[in-house]
């Protein structure tokens, strides 16, 4: 009897000919078996990129770019400039594993009717540190759902449910499901059910210094010069936080009254 992984592999292969994408990977068949290689590399010779071995594609995966340690693997921050060569399903198998560890199994899951748990559902199940999260409103829950699962954080497409959003599309993140919140969701979702409890602060800023604002908010989220780790939610310039301080001045600009000119007669 065919065994879990190849079973999910076999099913994926089946839905594609000559070539696919999971999530930032291309995946291709040749003579020899299978290349993969990152996306954004698809049209580029193979003697311009750097040849990985098993054991090097598993050290490729663990940074970005600028040399952070990559904690959740479906981020989109894989390092491009690579390709790798699997001369059979069980080496593809285990290149994806590595690539997108459980991701395979997940999406064959869903492809077998398993499902997912809807937010208030896993709310209800917390007990300890997270349990303040069942607290969390609606309006709340969905604002910390937008900033942590953003495809910019996460490429995993989100199926459960949250009261006042539509599921994810796979052409927003990929063919990966993600099936519950998460360990930095439920952390999120904690710091908003405490935050919600407390007296906002009011500042008063002009149309114009709301909208220098956003902008900067959105130039250091753009910029890829943030320090803090992705998990780190208690550092202010963690990039899941200043997600949700440009929706909040987003919707601060957009309720903002529009003032007319004084009539020059």
């Amino acid at each position: 009897m065919m065994n879990e992984p190849l079973a999910a592999l076999t099913a994926w292969l089946a839905q594609w000919s000559d070539q696919t994408e999971f999530v930032e990977v291309a995946v291709s068949r040749n003579s020899d078996g299978f290349e993969l290689r990152h996306r954004l590399d698809a049209g580029r010779n193979a003697n311009e990129l750097r040849h990985l071995e098993p054991s090097e594609l598993r050290d490729w995966v663990q940074t970005t770019e600028t040399g952070a340690f990559r904690p959740n693997k479906l981020a989109p921050n894989l390092r491009t400039g690579w390709h790798f060569s699997a001369r059979s399903q069980p080496a593809l198998e285990e290149a994806l594993r590595i690539l997108y560890p459980g991701a395979l199994a997940d999406w064959f899951a869903e492809q077998r009717g398993i499902p997912a748990t809807g937010m208030r559902e896993y709310f209800g199940r917390q007990t300890g540190m997270y349990r303040v999260a069942q607290q969390l409103t609606d309006e709340f829950a969905a604002r910390a759902v937008r900033a942590n699962c953003a495809p910019e954080s996460c490429r995993r497409r989100r199926i459960w449910e949250v009261p006042g959003l539509t599921p994810d599309s796979p052409a927003q993140t990929s063919l990966v499901p993600c099936f519950e919140p998460c360990g930095t969701m439920m952390e999120m979702a904690r710091r908003m059910a405490k935050s919600q409890q407390a007296l906002p602060i009011s500042v008063r800023l002009l149309p114009d210094e709301l909208e220098s604002a956003l902008a900067a908010v959105r130039q250091l989220l753009q910029s890829g010069s943030i320090d803090s780790r992705e998990g780190d939610l208690a550092a202010p310039d963690n990039p899941r936080r200043l997600r949700l301080l440009e929706a909040s001045l987003q919707g601060a600009l957009e309720a903002a009254p529009t003032v007319r000119p004084p009539s020059s007669g």
